[in-house]
């Protein structure tokens, strides 16, 4: 759908008397259109906006009229770009996928490179610092993510932020109501530990849908939401390798131990790594290449594999691994 351009006073106009004022969530139908997402470009002094629809803003702005161009980046060897959500490189001789952590990066807007994204969190316009300062990929639309946004802004160089709108924006999509049942499209189905009925929970994505169910279902559990982390050093980056990683359900958390022993005739060290874990299983049967967070229910969103009905198994698994090192290595360990 190719929305139209807004000029932003035009919309100030009628939310001169709120602190914070949003236009409603799109009334489409959230099984088979995405929602709605505005990008504000600036134009002769003022800034307009056009909308487009997408599970990501990389998505959406493809859905507007703003031209742009990928950012060329290499990540394990790989040339990659903007537009690829996932990406295969070799490792001694074995293929791997991953996700893109460039995924959404643009080198151009509108024929520029000399501007900065900024995207609304709900209270505050923020420079894209974690992405880097021209990417998009990662920020969605709904309201049970945790880099949420429905309004992104191409700044650019001499243009204060400030003069950004904060009234009149685009709403959140809404995922689980205060009142009833969200929408079936959400639906993603858990069989948890062997068990033959599934917990059923709504989200944007699997790991927000696995949250879901374990608070509808009463049951204990701990996930990783955290789609940025923080080091010691106060360094960000995105987490694309354990969000929506499942560590605990009821008493049975991740936990593992290693045991190393020098043998000083054969100045060997042998070492035994006891783990045991959530396991996490497709419909087909197959390992999950990704965590819960990089899968969706929701047939509009980038797919990392072919999710059958929507269902996870996740069974707590329990593995030993034992293995020789030269010389004595036990201080690595014990």
């Amino acid at each position: 759908m190719k929305a139209k351009v807004f000029l932003v006073a035009a919309v100030m106009m009628v939310c001169t008397l709120a602190t914070v004022c949003y236009t409603d969530a799109s009334d489409a139908d959230i099984s088979t259109d995405a929602p709605d997402m505005r990008f504000y470009v600036r134009s002769n002094n003022t800034w307009t906006y056009e909308t487009g629809q997408g599970y990501n803003a990389a998505i959406a702005l493809a859905d507007t009229s703003i031209t742009y161009t990928w950012a060329s980046e290499t990540v394990n060897g790989t040339s990659v770009t903007g537009a690829q959500y996932t990406y295969s490189y070799t490792n001694y001789g074995s293929t791997y996928s991953s996700i893109n952590p460039y995924y959404g990066e643009l080198a151009t807007v509108n024929g520029s490179s000399d501007f900065t994204v900024y995207y609304y969190d709900g209270s505050n316009w923020i420079s894209n610092s974690v992405l880097g300062l021209k990417s998009i990929g990662f920020y969605k639309p709904f309201d049970d993510y945790t880099l949420k946004t429905a309004n992104i802004a191409f700044v650019p160089t001499g243009v204060s932020p400030n003069t950004l709108p904060t009234s009149g924006l685009q709403a959140f999509e809404h995922v689980v109501p205060e009142q009833g049942m969200p929408n079936s499209a959400y639906a993603v189905e858990f069989y948890i530990d062997g068990a033959t009925t599934p917990v059923v929970g709504y989200g944007s994505d699997c790991a927000t849908a696995f949250k879901d169910a374990m608070i509808r279902d009463g049951r204990t559990y701990t996930i990783d939401l955290s789609m940025v982390y923080t080091d010691i050093n106060n360094n960000q980056y995105l987490n694309l390798n354990y969000y929506g990683q499942v560590t605990r359900i009821a008493n049975q958390t991740q936990q593992d131990s290693v045991v190393a022993v020098y043998d000083s005739v054969r100045d060997i060290t042998t070492v035994t790594g006891e783990y045991y874990y959530w396991s996490l299983t497709l419909n087909d049967e197959s390992s999950s290449s990704y965590m819960l967070g990089f899968y969706s229910p929701l047939s509009y969103a980038p797919q990392t594999g072919t999710l059958t009905d929507n269902e996870f198994w996740l069974d707590y698994a329990h593995d030993i691994f034992t293995w020789e090192e030269q010389g004595d290595t036990t201080g690595k360990y014990n």
